[in-house]
Protein backbone atom coordinates (compact mmCIF):
# COMPACT_ATOMS: atom_id res chain seq x y z
CA UNK A 1 0.00 0.00 0.00
CA UNK A 2 1.24 3.37 -0.95
CA UNK A 3 1.24 6.10 1.13
CA UNK A 4 1.20 10.17 -0.02
CA UNK A 5 1.45 12.53 1.76
CA UNK A 6 -0.75 16.08 1.11
CA UNK A 7 0.99 18.69 2.59
CA UNK A 8 0.16 22.73 3.10
CA UNK A 9 3.16 24.93 2.56
CA UNK A 10 5.13 26.68 5.18
CA UNK A 11 4.04 30.00 6.32
CA UNK A 12 4.96 33.11 3.38
CA UNK A 13 6.45 36.23 3.93
CA UNK A 14 3.16 38.16 4.27
CA UNK A 15 3.66 42.06 3.63
CA UNK A 16 3.91 43.72 7.19
CA UNK A 17 2.85 40.62 8.85
CA UNK A 18 -0.68 41.19 7.34
CA UNK A 19 -3.01 38.30 5.92
CA UNK A 20 -3.98 38.81 2.33
CA UNK A 21 -6.02 36.98 -0.17
CA UNK A 22 -3.11 34.55 -2.07
CA UNK A 23 -4.29 32.46 -4.64
CA UNK A 24 -2.02 33.37 -7.80
CA UNK A 25 -0.66 36.17 -5.77
CA UNK A 26 3.62 34.66 -5.72
CA UNK A 27 4.73 35.18 -2.25
CA UNK A 28 7.90 33.20 -0.87
CA UNK A 29 8.47 31.71 2.64
CA UNK A 30 9.55 34.25 5.60
CA UNK A 31 11.82 33.24 8.40
CA UNK A 32 8.96 31.04 10.62
CA UNK A 33 8.25 29.23 7.47
CA UNK A 34 11.46 27.97 6.50
CA UNK A 35 11.73 27.16 10.25
CA UNK A 36 8.57 25.14 9.96
CA UNK A 37 10.04 23.66 6.55
CA UNK A 38 13.03 22.87 8.43
CA UNK A 39 11.09 20.62 10.71
CA UNK A 40 8.51 18.99 8.23
CA UNK A 41 11.53 17.59 6.37
CA UNK A 42 12.72 16.50 9.55
CA UNK A 43 9.45 15.09 10.47
CA UNK A 44 9.28 13.39 7.11
CA UNK A 45 12.60 11.63 7.01
CA UNK A 46 11.26 7.74 8.10
CA UNK A 47 8.62 7.81 5.47
CA UNK A 48 11.03 7.06 2.61
CA UNK A 49 9.64 9.29 0.51
CA UNK A 50 10.49 8.39 -3.37
CA UNK A 51 8.94 11.60 -5.08
CA UNK A 52 8.01 15.21 -4.35
CA UNK A 53 5.92 17.25 -6.10
CA UNK A 54 4.69 20.85 -5.51
CA UNK A 55 2.72 23.59 -7.37
CA UNK A 56 4.59 26.34 -9.56
CA UNK A 57 4.13 28.78 -6.91
CA UNK A 58 6.94 30.10 -4.60
CA UNK A 59 5.45 28.84 -0.81
CA UNK A 60 5.13 25.29 -2.56
CA UNK A 61 7.97 25.25 -4.24
CA UNK A 62 10.64 26.44 -1.47
CA UNK A 63 8.82 24.20 1.08
CA UNK A 64 8.91 20.74 -0.81
CA UNK A 65 12.56 21.83 -1.36
CA UNK A 66 13.72 21.00 1.83
CA UNK A 67 11.99 17.53 1.71
CA UNK A 68 13.88 16.84 -1.44
CA UNK A 69 15.87 19.04 -3.68
CA UNK A 70 14.53 19.73 -6.96
CA UNK A 71 10.97 18.60 -6.02
CA UNK A 72 8.74 17.94 -9.71
CA UNK A 73 6.23 21.57 -9.90
CA UNK A 74 3.17 20.63 -10.87
CA UNK A 75 0.94 23.71 -11.94
CA UNK A 76 -2.21 21.89 -11.30
CA UNK A 77 -2.19 21.82 -7.68
CA UNK A 78 -1.54 25.58 -7.28
CA UNK A 79 -3.89 27.23 -5.13
CA UNK A 80 -7.69 28.72 -6.73
CA UNK A 81 -7.28 32.00 -8.35
CA UNK A 82 -9.01 34.57 -6.87
CA UNK A 83 -9.22 37.12 -9.12
CA UNK A 84 -10.02 41.04 -8.05
CA UNK A 85 -9.39 39.63 -4.90
CA UNK A 86 -6.19 38.39 -4.96
CA UNK A 87 -3.26 40.17 -3.50
CA UNK A 88 -5.09 42.46 -1.13
CA UNK A 89 -5.68 42.21 2.66
CA UNK A 90 -8.51 41.24 3.55
CA UNK A 91 -9.57 44.05 5.66
CA UNK A 92 -9.06 45.58 1.78
CA UNK A 93 -11.93 43.56 1.16
CA UNK A 94 -14.20 43.35 3.13
CA UNK A 95 -14.30 47.29 2.48
CA UNK A 96 -14.91 46.85 -1.32
CA UNK A 97 -17.13 43.65 -1.32
CA UNK A 98 -18.80 43.36 1.70
CA UNK A 99 -21.43 41.59 0.32
CA UNK A 100 -19.40 39.22 -1.19
CA UNK A 101 -17.47 38.69 1.48
CA UNK A 102 -19.94 37.72 3.50
CA UNK A 103 -21.72 35.29 1.43
CA UNK A 104 -18.37 33.63 0.82
CA UNK A 105 -17.61 33.34 4.29
CA UNK A 106 -20.67 31.42 4.49
CA UNK A 107 -20.35 29.32 1.01
CA UNK A 108 -16.82 29.42 -0.86
CA UNK A 109 -18.81 27.88 -3.34
CA UNK A 110 -20.24 32.06 -4.28
CA UNK A 111 -18.00 33.73 -6.71
CA UNK A 112 -15.37 35.98 -6.60
CA UNK A 113 -15.07 38.78 -8.93
CA UNK A 114 -13.00 37.60 -11.77
CA UNK A 115 -11.65 34.50 -9.76
CA UNK A 116 -11.63 30.46 -10.92
CA UNK A 117 -14.60 28.46 -10.13
CA UNK A 118 -14.75 26.01 -6.82
CA UNK A 119 -15.36 23.36 -10.03
CA UNK A 120 -12.91 24.26 -12.32
CA UNK A 121 -9.98 24.41 -9.08
CA UNK A 122 -11.48 21.06 -7.90
CA UNK A 123 -11.00 19.16 -11.67
CA UNK A 124 -7.74 20.72 -12.07
CA UNK A 125 -6.05 19.17 -8.80
CA UNK A 126 -7.81 15.98 -9.03
CA UNK A 127 -6.20 15.43 -12.69
CA UNK A 128 -2.87 16.53 -11.14
CA UNK A 129 -3.59 14.25 -8.39
CA UNK A 130 -4.68 11.08 -10.71
CA UNK A 131 -1.69 12.09 -13.32
CA UNK A 132 0.96 11.92 -10.43
CA UNK A 133 0.22 8.50 -9.23
CA UNK A 134 0.32 7.20 -12.36
CA UNK A 135 3.31 8.02 -13.33
CA UNK A 136 4.71 7.62 -9.74
CA UNK A 137 5.76 4.73 -7.30
CA UNK A 138 6.28 4.31 -3.99
CA UNK A 139 5.30 7.22 -1.42
CA UNK A 140 5.26 10.27 -2.39
CA UNK A 141 4.63 13.87 -1.06
CA UNK A 142 2.28 17.00 -2.69
CA UNK A 143 3.03 20.66 -1.69
CA UNK A 144 0.14 22.31 -2.15
CA UNK A 145 -2.14 25.30 -0.98
CA UNK A 146 -5.17 25.32 1.83
CA UNK A 147 -8.37 25.67 -0.38
CA UNK A 148 -6.99 23.35 -3.17
CA UNK A 149 -6.21 20.96 -0.71
CA UNK A 150 -9.40 20.99 1.70
CA UNK A 151 -12.02 20.90 -1.38
CA UNK A 152 -9.97 17.88 -2.73
CA UNK A 153 -10.32 16.24 0.81
CA UNK A 154 -13.79 17.34 1.03
CA UNK A 155 -14.35 15.28 -2.24
CA UNK A 156 -13.05 12.27 0.05
CA UNK A 157 -15.26 12.62 3.20
CA UNK A 158 -18.18 13.62 1.20
CA UNK A 159 -18.30 16.59 2.30
CA UNK A 160 -19.80 19.29 -0.17
CA UNK A 161 -17.08 22.10 -1.08
CA UNK A 162 -19.02 24.74 0.71
CA UNK A 163 -17.73 23.32 4.16
CA UNK A 164 -14.32 23.10 3.40
CA UNK A 165 -13.21 25.22 6.32
CA UNK A 166 -14.71 22.37 8.63
CA UNK A 167 -11.24 20.69 7.86
CA UNK A 168 -8.18 22.11 9.79
CA UNK A 169 -4.79 22.35 7.90
CA UNK A 170 -2.25 24.25 9.70
CA UNK A 171 0.75 25.51 7.75
CA UNK A 172 3.20 22.77 6.90
CA UNK A 173 0.67 19.84 8.22
CA UNK A 174 0.63 16.82 6.69
CA UNK A 175 -2.83 14.75 5.50
CA UNK A 176 -1.52 11.14 5.24
CA UNK A 177 -3.32 9.14 2.89
CA UNK A 178 -3.68 5.65 1.96
CA UNK A 179 -3.50 4.64 -1.84
CA UNK A 180 -4.91 1.50 -3.13
CA UNK A 181 -8.08 1.42 -5.20
CA UNK A 182 -9.45 4.19 -3.51
CA UNK A 183 -7.60 6.63 -1.13
CA UNK A 184 -8.61 6.51 2.03
CA UNK A 185 -7.39 8.95 5.20
CA UNK A 186 -5.34 8.06 7.65
CA UNK A 187 -4.24 11.09 9.18
CA UNK A 188 -5.17 14.79 9.25
CA UNK A 189 -3.23 18.03 9.98
CA UNK A 190 -0.10 16.12 11.66
CA UNK A 191 2.68 18.93 12.18
CA UNK A 192 6.44 17.67 13.48
CA UNK A 193 7.93 18.88 16.80
CA UNK A 194 11.06 16.79 16.31
CA UNK A 195 13.34 16.67 19.67
CA UNK A 196 15.40 19.51 19.29
CA UNK A 197 19.29 18.92 19.13
CA UNK A 198 22.43 20.90 18.35
CA UNK A 199 22.43 19.26 14.57
CA UNK A 200 18.92 20.61 14.11
CA UNK A 201 19.46 23.78 15.74
CA UNK A 202 21.93 24.51 13.71
CA UNK A 203 19.76 24.15 10.53
CA UNK A 204 17.00 26.20 12.07
CA UNK A 205 19.50 28.93 12.63
CA UNK A 206 20.42 29.03 9.26
CA UNK A 207 17.07 28.49 7.75
CA UNK A 208 15.75 31.87 9.63
CA UNK A 209 18.93 33.55 7.86
CA UNK A 210 20.72 34.19 11.16
CA UNK A 211 23.90 35.50 10.50
CA UNK A 212 26.97 33.22 10.49
CA UNK A 213 28.88 35.12 13.64
CA UNK A 214 25.33 35.45 15.61
CA UNK A 215 25.57 31.77 14.70
CA UNK A 216 29.15 30.93 16.41
CA UNK A 217 28.16 33.38 19.01
CA UNK A 218 25.10 31.10 19.94
CA UNK A 219 27.35 28.01 19.87
CA UNK A 220 29.67 29.65 22.40
CA UNK A 221 26.81 30.37 24.73
CA UNK A 222 25.51 27.05 24.55
CA UNK A 223 29.31 25.92 25.75
CA UNK A 224 29.43 28.50 28.67
CA UNK A 225 25.54 27.20 29.79
CA UNK A 226 26.42 23.65 29.60
CA UNK A 227 29.53 24.40 32.14
CA UNK A 228 27.73 26.71 34.68
CA UNK A 229 24.85 23.44 34.55
CA UNK A 230 27.67 20.76 34.93
CA UNK A 231 29.29 22.84 38.08
CA UNK A 232 25.37 23.56 39.53
CA UNK A 233 24.67 19.74 39.37
CA UNK A 234 27.69 18.96 41.10
CA UNK A 235 26.45 21.57 43.66
CA UNK A 236 23.06 19.58 43.57
CA UNK A 237 20.47 21.91 41.54
CA UNK A 238 19.61 19.65 38.93
CA UNK A 239 18.14 21.70 35.28
CA UNK A 240 16.05 20.98 32.46
CA UNK A 241 19.48 20.72 30.24
CA UNK A 242 18.06 19.66 27.21
CA UNK A 243 15.54 22.54 27.04
CA UNK A 244 18.56 24.53 28.46
CA UNK A 245 21.56 23.85 25.86
CA UNK A 246 19.02 23.99 22.57
CA UNK A 247 17.51 27.11 24.33
CA UNK A 248 21.01 28.90 24.16
CA UNK A 249 21.81 27.55 20.71
CA UNK A 250 18.47 28.95 19.43
CA UNK A 251 18.53 32.38 21.87
CA UNK A 252 19.57 35.22 19.07
CA UNK A 253 17.94 33.11 15.71
CA UNK A 254 16.21 36.62 15.56
CA UNK A 255 19.44 38.56 16.12
CA UNK A 256 18.84 40.68 12.89
CA UNK A 257 15.09 41.65 13.90
CA UNK A 258 13.82 44.61 16.05
CA UNK A 259 13.58 43.28 19.44
CA UNK A 260 15.16 39.88 18.89
CA UNK A 261 14.60 38.11 21.82
CA UNK A 262 10.58 38.51 21.95
CA UNK A 263 10.57 38.10 18.03
CA UNK A 264 12.86 34.66 18.29
CA UNK A 265 10.52 33.79 21.25
CA UNK A 266 7.70 34.03 18.58
CA UNK A 267 8.95 31.93 15.81
CA UNK A 268 9.72 29.57 17.96
CA UNK A 269 6.43 28.72 19.86
CA UNK A 270 5.11 29.61 16.16
CA UNK A 271 6.94 26.66 15.62
CA UNK A 272 5.43 24.43 18.08
CA UNK A 273 7.90 24.88 21.28
CA UNK A 274 6.50 27.54 23.46
CA UNK A 275 9.12 26.43 26.43
CA UNK A 276 11.45 27.19 23.95
CA UNK A 277 9.79 30.14 23.00
CA UNK A 278 9.54 31.47 26.44
CA UNK A 279 12.91 30.74 27.22
CA UNK A 280 14.30 32.80 24.38
CA UNK A 281 11.74 35.86 24.25
CA UNK A 282 12.80 36.32 27.90
CA UNK A 283 16.79 36.18 28.15
CA UNK A 284 17.32 39.70 28.21
CA UNK A 285 14.88 40.24 30.95
CA UNK A 286 15.42 41.23 34.60
CA UNK A 287 15.55 37.87 36.73
CA UNK A 288 15.22 37.00 40.39
CA UNK A 289 18.45 36.14 41.62
CA UNK A 290 16.99 34.33 44.20
CA UNK A 291 15.77 31.86 41.48
CA UNK A 292 18.50 29.36 40.07
CA UNK A 293 16.35 27.92 37.10
CA UNK A 294 16.74 27.36 33.00
CA UNK A 295 16.35 31.41 32.14
CA UNK A 296 18.47 32.56 34.75
CA UNK A 297 21.43 30.22 33.88
CA UNK A 298 20.38 31.06 30.24
CA UNK A 299 20.78 34.84 30.85
CA UNK A 300 24.14 34.70 32.80
CA UNK A 301 25.89 32.72 30.42
CA UNK A 302 24.58 35.05 27.55
CA UNK A 303 26.00 38.15 29.56
CA UNK A 304 29.15 36.14 29.89
CA UNK A 305 29.93 35.39 26.24
CA UNK A 306 31.19 38.34 23.94
CA UNK A 307 30.95 37.55 20.50
CA UNK A 308 32.43 33.64 21.23
CA UNK A 309 35.19 34.89 23.85
CA UNK A 310 33.94 34.25 27.68
CA UNK A 311 34.61 37.36 29.64
CA UNK A 312 33.99 38.90 32.52
CA UNK A 313 30.25 40.55 34.23
CA UNK A 314 32.38 43.81 34.31
CA UNK A 315 33.93 43.71 30.67
CA UNK A 316 30.36 42.86 28.97
CA UNK A 317 28.53 45.52 30.76
CA UNK A 318 31.35 47.82 30.14
CA UNK A 319 31.41 47.40 26.40
CA UNK A 320 27.96 47.15 26.13
CA UNK A 321 27.37 50.67 27.92
CA UNK A 322 28.30 52.43 25.30
CA UNK A 323 25.08 51.25 22.69
CA UNK A 324 22.99 53.39 25.21
CA UNK A 325 21.84 56.85 24.19
CA UNK A 326 19.28 57.63 26.79
CA UNK A 327 19.01 58.72 30.22
CA UNK A 328 16.08 55.56 30.43
CA UNK A 329 18.66 53.34 28.48
CA UNK A 330 21.26 53.96 30.77
CA UNK A 331 19.54 53.85 33.94
CA UNK A 332 17.71 50.00 32.75
CA UNK A 333 21.52 49.04 31.70
CA UNK A 334 22.60 49.44 35.44
CA UNK A 335 19.81 47.85 36.73
CA UNK A 336 20.67 44.83 34.23
CA UNK A 337 24.68 44.84 35.15
CA UNK A 338 23.48 45.02 39.10
CA UNK A 339 21.12 42.12 38.81
CA UNK A 340 24.04 40.03 36.75
CA UNK A 341 26.56 40.44 39.34
CA UNK A 342 24.20 39.58 41.97
CA UNK A 343 23.50 36.52 39.63
CA UNK A 344 27.31 36.09 39.15
CA UNK A 345 28.04 35.75 42.80
CA UNK A 346 24.79 33.51 43.80
CA UNK A 347 25.84 31.39 41.37
CA UNK A 348 29.65 30.91 42.71
CA UNK A 349 28.85 30.65 46.05
CA UNK A 350 26.56 27.42 45.45
CA UNK A 351 29.46 26.26 43.20
CA UNK A 352 31.88 26.86 45.84
CA UNK A 353 34.56 28.43 43.11
CA UNK A 354 34.37 30.91 40.23
CA UNK A 355 32.46 29.47 37.56
CA UNK A 356 31.57 32.97 36.19
CA UNK A 357 33.93 35.99 36.17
Amino acid sequence: MRKLYLIRHSQPDFPDEKKMCIGKTDISLGAVGRIQSVLLAEGLKKEKITEVYCSNLKRSIETAAYIKENPKQCAGFREFDCGEWDGLSFEIIKERWPEVYQKRGEDLTYPIPGAESVEEGKNRFEQAMKTVLLESTGNIAVVGHATANKVFLCGLLGIEPKFYRTIQMDYASVTTLCVEKDIAIEKQNECFTPKLNEALCQKLLQAAGTPENVQAHCLAVKEQTLKICNALKAAGILLDEELLLTSAMLHDIARTEKKHAECGGAWLTKAGYPLHGAMIASHHEMINVDIIDERAVLTIADCSVQETEIVSIEKRFSDSRRKCMTEEAIKMHQKRYTNALCLKNRINTICGKEIIS
